[in-house]
């Protein structure tokens, strides 16, 4: 029921006259719901009035929104090739059950294992100078007693026959340096040399003793040396330790049923010449190129050595490096 405020009040005015005559008690009983009624709407307009009035709707402005962009449809070969599982992993590769396959096998492996130690900061310079030096050792050691021939040509000790030149290079690329085999072991003894060898550190002599070459090996330190003679090619070995002479290892025709042998050096018939080049298979550039694989071109007479190029980037110092916290090293690994 809807009531005006003005009506409310006359009739509260009239309710409340009505009382105060005091019509009666009937009278008063049977205009007590009226009453309770008047009263109740009195509250209702009272609160509706007390409210603000009633705000027109906000007039919202039209905003122009832009349509999407289509959206770029994925050719189903490329969902393919990402929903497809990933391609299984080649297998590690399987050490030979041959002795020989099974030391280059071992050399390559601990190549790359010392390189990857290295990339990581580790100090290993003296790890690759004693690694390269002993498996060329090995290489050579495992030659002994292989026939020669002038000729000769084979990759497998005591099977077949090799000369000197052939020698050399295939202990060479056996013991990891990428040289041309057949092109190295062709090549003149003093370019065998220059191939491993940078010339700021490679010895000529001219009309000396054996002795003095053996001295001069000893005076350079423990290490593989490689020698070129006038029609001869060979390695001094220095050992490690006191007490131990100067060998050199080549493959000769001088003795009955001759080929490889590593004999004193102060004393072989083979290692007489006039003209003596010497080198040291230790210089930096080397051992880089030992390590990382690089190649070794063939060296020619009155042209740039290719090793020389190496020296552009040379083991890094590692003494001035900063140390490796082993807690880095066991995350890399």
């Amino acid at each position: 029921m809807a009531w005006s405020l003005d009506v409310v009040r006359r009739w509260s005015k009239t309710i409340a006259g009505v009382g105060i005559l005091g019509a009666g008690a009937a009278v008063a009983c049977s205009w007590t719901p009226v009453v309770q009624e008047v009263q109740e709407a009195v509250q209702d307009v009272a609160s509706a009035a007390s409210l603000p009035a009633e705000q027109p709707p906000e007039t919202v402005a039209a905003v122009e929104v832009a349509p999407e962009p289509p959206r770029p449809v994925i050719p189903a070969s490329v969902i393919a090739r990402i929903l497809a599982p990933p391609p299984p992993r080649p297998a590690p590769p399987v050490r030979p059950k041959d002795k020989y396959a099974a030391l280059k096998f071992d050399i390559d492996a601990e190549r790359r294992e010392l390189a990857q130690r290295r990339s990581y900061g580790e100090r290993v310079d003296e790890a690759i100078h004693a690694a390269m030096n002993k498996r060329l050792t090995e290489i050579i050691e495992t030659w002994k007693g292989t026939r020669w021939s002038y000729s000769g040509t084979t990759q497998v000790p005591r099977q077949g026959k090799i000369a000197c030149g052939y020698f050399v290079s295939t202990v060479l690329e056996h013991a990891g340096f990428d040289v041309d085999r057949v092109e190295l072991a062709r090549s003149a003894s003093e370019q065998i040399v220059r191939t491993v060898v940078p010339d700021p550190e490679i010895e000529r002599l001219s009309r000396v003793s054996r002795d003095y070459v053996a001295d001069r090996v000893l005076a350079q330190g423990d290490g593989v040396y490689i020698v070129g003679l006038d029609t001869h090619v060979g390695f001094l070995i220095n050992p490690p330790g006191p007490g131990k002479d100067v060998k050199f290892c080549h493959s000769t025709r001088r003795y009955r049923r001759a080929g490889v042998i590593c004999e004193d050096a102060r004393s072989s018939p083979s290692l007489k010449s006039r003209y003596t080049v010497l080198g040291k298979l230790g210089a930096p550039m080397l051992v880089q190129a030992w390590l990382e694989g690089d190649e070794l071109p063939t060296a020619r007479k009155n042209e740039p050595q290719v090793v020389m190029a190496l020296a552009a980037d040379p083991l890094p110092n590692l003494e001035l490096m900063p140390p490796v916290a082993p807690a880095v090293l066991a995350s890399v690994w």
